[in-house]
Order: C-alpha cells, then sequence, then structure tokens
C-alpha cells in the first residue's frame, strides 16, 4: 500500500511540473505572438493594403508576416469579425461555433 501511494504521488509531482512547463511555454508563445500582431499592424505595407482593400497584397503580408512567426494560419478578420483574407488553405469559420462564439 505504501508503494502504491508512493507512485500516486511521484505521478502527480510529474503531472504538476508538465503543467507548470506547458504553462511556461503556452505563455512565451503567446506573448511572441502578440509581439507578432504588434508588428504587422505597424507594418506600413499592410495599412497601405487594408485601406486600398488590396487582397493580394493582403495576403502577401500575412504570409510574410505568419512565416516570421511560425504561425500554420494568419486571417484577417474586419471588426464584424468576417474573414477578409488568410493563408495556406481557406479556413472556413461560418459553422465553427468556437469562432463564431467570439466577441468582436
Amino acid at each position: 500500500m505504501a508503494t502504491h501511494r508512493n507512485v500516486q504521488r511521484e505521478i502527480k509531482e510529474n503531472l504538476r511540473v508538465a503543467e507548470s512547463v506547458f504553462e511556461r511555454l503556452f505563455d512565451a508563445r503567446f506573448h511572441q505572438l502578440i509581439e507578432s500582431v504588434q508588428v504587422l499592424a505597424a507594418d506600413f505595407g499592410f495599412k497601405q493594403a487594408v485601406a486600398t482593400a488590396a487582397a493580394d497584397t493582403i495576403v502577401s503580408v500575412l504570409e510574410n508576416h505568419g512565416a516570421r512567426a511560425n504561425a500554420d494560419l494568419a486571417v484577417f478578420t474586419g471588426v464584424n469579425g468576417r474573414m477578409v483574407a488568410s493563408t495556406g488553405r481557406e479556413a472556413d469559420f461560418a459553422g465553427n461555433a468556437a469562432w463564431l462564439a467570439l466577441d468582436f
């Protein structure tokens, strides 16, 4: 019985450590992506492409910034939450419950 309790205690400790490591990695990636979005938002070419509704240029800028951020997907949405442009395969958010639940 003591061995069983020791094993359980060790498993719980290992899970606690793994959780802590995961949270740190997740937090670091989150901050990295925030910085990437801030750089994109400050990019003159991106602002100009958005202002002129130049879809090809918007996608090109998203691809460049997405690659620098090592992102699998970059999406530009309007203030209403509708997708204006995206990189990679076309993402369909229309029927995605998680996307629709976001408060824009």
